[in-house]
């Protein structure tokens, strides 16, 4: 106050001002503007004249505005602007610590907003927000960078090693099941770490390889932690522009459908069909799942192909029952988690079931022991309204996954398929047939149909029928082909209705 004094004694006619924090009698602290006017030569007044008022509101307003500029608004966490400032900051002032970044995305989180509601899945990006900040430490910044992404800076790291335990600490606080509302979610995420070095001069470089890492986590399974190595680079190149190269193709409509024949293994007749996705890639010919279903799912396309195999499946089976006589003939069409998962997969198959006019006892679908665990509670329900409309429903690559007569008996199951390891060596000898024989038992007993798949010759047929398999499919039969190609097959083999 005293210099706001001196500044303003030299200047008659002028005034002078100045913010101070005063305290009041009781102690509170209160932010004020004073102004000092030299009044010394007015003849009324002959004097300096002050003037005190409260601008506590202004500088909470400017203070908060100050806050909304560099931190999310949902959670309270920095923003992408800040958490990059404080990284360049770290990076141009370090010595002979490191500086590392965690890059972390919710897995699946898309399927969260489209199940339960962009509310609830606020409401889960708050409390994963509230379970990250009780691991930062001292001097450390977490960050939501936009939508599922969040960023953590460690700052003094010595070894990379201490990055890993951290985001390892951080994976773990995923193990305990999230609330939403009255809803118990499942939730997991993935990590990817980047510790810098002589490289890394810039916030950009150090958040891409951060990235490049989580993205390689992703591409693992999921729900882990990945530390980032220079190798990853190029293969997550690749991955984005396989990814481009899907869209593309969805929006092109360069998917086909090819169908195997599922058979009576007593007389070799074609009791149904599986349908089987295919790429026909404009340079590189015809693509089987392996080459794109991982990326497929990952990027959510998945479900506009999987729509478009479920039609074209039913629609062809509704052909092949009114061309060549086959109204028994049945159509098993693989599900993929993400399906599974999603809110509008019931409606979607009652349209299609509609629009073919088929039977719904004829359509099977098919789905993985791991979809099955999952999300074990929204599963059930979404399998009990499938069952609704009719369909029937059997567990595919059944004993690869987590298989369980607790699952057998929880979900509401038509059959199961053997998977192709354990029919590869049934005819090897009694030990090698074991666990065949032990599924073949299963289903008996919970009347399950059993279809044995990934058949290449005679004598595994022939063992096969004499553990009592009565279904199956695979090579020895026929590859997967065309419509065309597999109406040939159906008008001389196909078991007729009696």
């Amino acid at each position: 106050m005293l210099s706001l004094v001196g500044r303003c004694v030299g200047r008659p006619t002028q005034s002078v001002r100045g913010e101070w924090r005063l305290s009041d009698h009781e102690g509170r602290w209160h932010f004020t503007e004073s102004v000092v006017a030299n009044l010394l030569d007015d003849p009324h007044v002959r004097g300096l004249v002050f003037t005190s008022r409260d601008i506590g509101e202004r500088v909470r307003f400017q203070s908060e505005l100050q806050h909304q500029a560099f931190h999310d608004a949902l959670t309270g966490l920095a923003n992408r602007m800040l958490f990059k400032e404080r990284v360049e900051h770290s990076l141009a002032s370090r010595r002979r610590s490191k500086v590392a970044v965690l890059f972390m995305d919710i897995d699946d989180f898309k399927l969260v907003n489209d199940s339960y509601g962009h509310v609830l899945g606020d409401s889960l990006l708050v409390q994963v927000a509230d379970r990250l900040k009780g691991q930062l430490r001292d001097g450390d910044t977490a960050a939501r960078l936009g939508g599922d992404e969040f960023a953590i800076l460690l700052e003094g790291i010595e070894e990379p090693d201490e990055a890993m335990d951290v985001a390892g600490r951080i994976l773990r606080l995923f193990d305990e099941d999230f609330w939403l509302d009255e809803t118990h979610l499942a939730v997991s995420v993935s990590i990817g770490v980047a510790a810098s070095d002589d490289s890394h001069t810039l916030a950009e470089d150090l958040l891409r390889d951060a990235d490049v890492a989580m993205y390689s986590a992703k591409a693992q399974g999921k729900d882990r932690v990945q530390a980032f190595e220079p190798a990853m680079q190029a293969a997550v190149l690749k991955r984005v522009e396989l990814a481009n190269e899907l869209r593309r193709a969805v929006d092109e409509g360069e998917f086909v459908v090819h169908y195997q024949p599922i058979v009576e293994i007593s007389t070799r007749r074609i009791v149904g069909t599986e349908v089987l996705v295919r790429w026909e890639h404009p340079s590189d010919g015809l693509r089987s799942p392996e080459w794109f279903i991982h990326v497929a799912e990952e990027t959510g396309l998945i479900i506009p192909i999987g729509d478009f195999v479920l039609q074209q499946a039913c629609l062809q089976l509704r052909e092949w029952q009114d061309e060549l006589g086959l109204p028994s003939l049945r159509m098993a069409v693989n599900l993929s988690p993400w399906q599974l998962k999603s809110p509008d997969l019931v409606e979607n198959v009652r349209d299609v079931l509609a629009r073919s006019d088929i039977e719904p006892a004829l359509l099977t679908l098919e789905i993985t022991e791991t979809a099955l665990v999952e999300e074990s509670h929204a599963t059930l329900t979404r399998l009990r309204e499938l069952k609704a409309l009719g369909v029937r429903l059997s567990i595919d690559d059944f004993g690869t996954g987590y298989s369980s007569l607790s699952y057998l008996r929880q979900f509401p199951m038509d059959g199961v398929k053997i998977a192709k390891p354990f029919v590869d060596h049934v005819a090897d000898g009694a030990d090698d047939s074991a666990l065949a024989r032990a599924i073949i038992t299963i289903g008996e007993t919970l009347e399950l149909e059993v279809i044995a798949e990934g058949i290449e010759h005679e004598e595994q047929m022939r063992v096969l029928q004499k553990l009592g398999c009565k279904l199956g499919q695979g090579f020895y039969s026929s590859r997967p082909v065309p419509a065309a190609q597999l109406s040939e097959l159906l008008k001389s083999r196909a078991v007729r209705a009696s």
